[in-house]
């Protein structure tokens, strides 16, 4: 009888570790956005690096914990001032999948 229950817990406790630490075993995910002019919900700047460090404080003020990111710029740069218009630079993160739904919410997309 006592056997039985502590083969039992041993087998819940097994089975919870598993899912908890699954997290650890999710392959990461990378996601894009295209920047625009002026319609992005953080700061505007054509510094690379100063525009980086605030697209991840608000991906973090969100919820998201960022993996990695970079900035490329191999898009198309749609002329004009408006600010939906595309500046030709592409956000991309690295995120665990748990993440991609609420980064989609936000306007980026899968590779």
């Amino acid at each position: 009888m006592q056997f039985q229950k502590i083969y039992k817990n041993l087998l819940l406790y097994s089975v919870l570790g598993i899912f908890i630490s699954c997290e650890k075993f999710q392959s990461p995910v990378w996601m894009n956005y295209a920047e625009t002019y002026c319609n992005d919900p953080w700061t505007y700047n054509t510094n690379n690096e100063i525009l980086k460090a605030s697209m991840e404080t608000y991906l973090k003020t969100q919820g998201i914990t960022i993996l990695d990111a970079e900035i490329i710029s191999d898009l198309y740069a749609e002329p004009g001032s408006s600010c939906t218009e595309h500046t030709g630079r592409r956000f991309t993160v690295k995120i665990y999948p748990k993440y991609s739904d609420a980064i989609k919410k936000l306007g980026f997309y899968a590779n």
